[in-house]
């Protein structure tokens, strides 16, 4: 479960720290979505229609994205693909 994910990352061309900080970051980014979506230690699915009428106008932006928090595959998808992209950008800086 650890040697394949490091082999992977060390293919792509991460090496010595830099490779730790991103096996870190995505064990911590996946482990993280997991633990919210099974509800262990709880969920969160996104403001409730209660919560965003409550919220009134003191949470304008809340309620304008209410449908689009709760798309949790979505948001799994994109952020892990954002982290990856962001770890790609700060290694090859690093190889510059």
């Amino acid at each position: 479960m650890l040697e394949a994910p490091l082999q992977i990352l060390r293919h792509a061309g991460f090496s010595g720290q830099e490779l730790v900080d991103a096996a870190h970051a995505i064990f911590a980014y996946t482990a993280g979505w997991y633990i919210l979506a099974s509800g262990e230690g709880g969920s969160w699915s996104g403001p409730s229609d209660e919560a965003v009428a409550a919220a009134g106008e003191a949470a304008p932006l809340a309620a304008s994205l209410a449908p689009e928090l709760r798309d949790w595959s979505r948001g799994m998808d994109e952020g892990l693909r954002a982290l990856l992209d962001g770890l790609e950008a700060r290694r090859q800086r690093s190889t510059d």
